[in-house]
């Protein structure tokens, strides 16, 4: 699926319309949240970031090992330069464990809790700063979410990006 044109032709379009120019695609995650896998995420910031091997760096760590790939905490300098698009792909009502973000919290410790509704093909874009978390759901279905991080700068020699993560 990865090698398809048409996936990184759409990816790049998602990019041009909703980023500044000069971010890329850096890794991809999808959620599905169902009424087998309804789990609860307590408030976090996506501070690590997803690796092909464990090089060390200095400032950078510590590292962990999370279902097999290589993630290492990023300094909060090379976080900045990062974006979040959380493309949905079902509906995201109270009910099935939405994300909720504290407002402004990427540059401050704490803001006020807002609720993510969204309807299928909504987008939302965020700094991984912003401190997030999602609840179980009340009434579980199905809740897809294909996650892109992008990033505006490239990772520092000798690391490299892992780009999927299922």
């Amino acid at each position: 699926m990865l090698d398809d044109p048409r996936v990184h032709h759409w990816v790049s379009r998602l990019r041009e319309r909703l980023l500044p120019q000069g971010f890329a695609a850096v890794r991809g995650l999808l959620f599905d949240k169902s009424a087998d896998a309804n789990w609860a995420l307590g408030w976090h910031r996506d501070t690590s970031v997803a690796v092909a091997e464990r090089q060390e760096l200095e400032g950078w760590g510590p590292w962990t090992v999370k279902e097999g790939v290589t993630h290492v905490i990023a300094p909060r300098a090379f976080l900045e330069t990062m974006m979040t698009l959380r493309v949905h792909l079902d509906e995201v009502d109270e009910d099935n464990g939405p994300l909720r973000v504290k407002r402004g919290s990427h540059v401050a410790d704490d803001g006020a809790e807002y609720t993510c509704l969204a309807n299928a093909g909504d987008v939302l874009v965020f700094s991984p700063l912003v401190l997030h978390a999602s609840s179980s759901a009340l009434r579980p279905r199905r809740r897809r979410v294909l996650q892109l991080e992008f990033a505006s700068v490239p990772l520092p020699v000798p690391l490299r990006w892992r780009w999927w993560v299922a």
